[in-house]
């Protein structure tokens, strides 16, 4: 094996973050509808869910997204512009 001083790369794969930017904690349940928004700032609601996410126009109706930190799954139900109305499957 012969060592030499080449530069490595590392590339990252794992898709995009997704970065929720309510300030106040939303607590739901399983079964429960939720609206999705997008927002590049925090926002004080809690009834809707903001996200960072400019692609949420192209989400398709039965799309999951899940939310690591906090174990939420959601399935997309509706799709409007820059909002989808989302229903909490666990």
């Amino acid at each position: 094996m012969k060592l030499d001083n080449s530069k490595t790369i590392i590339l990252e794969t794992r898709g995009e973050d997704i970065r929720v930017k309510n300030v106040v904690d939303i607590k739901v349940k399983a079964k429960q509808k939720i609206e999705l928004d997008y927002s590049e700032y925090a926002q004080e609601h809690d009834k809707k869910l903001f996200i960072d996410a400019p692609f949420l126009k192209d989400l398709k109706v039965g799309q999951q997204i899940k939310f690591h930190q906090s174990n939420v799954v959601i399935k997309i139900k509706e799709s409007k512009d820059d909002m989808v109305i989302c229903e909490v499957i666990e």
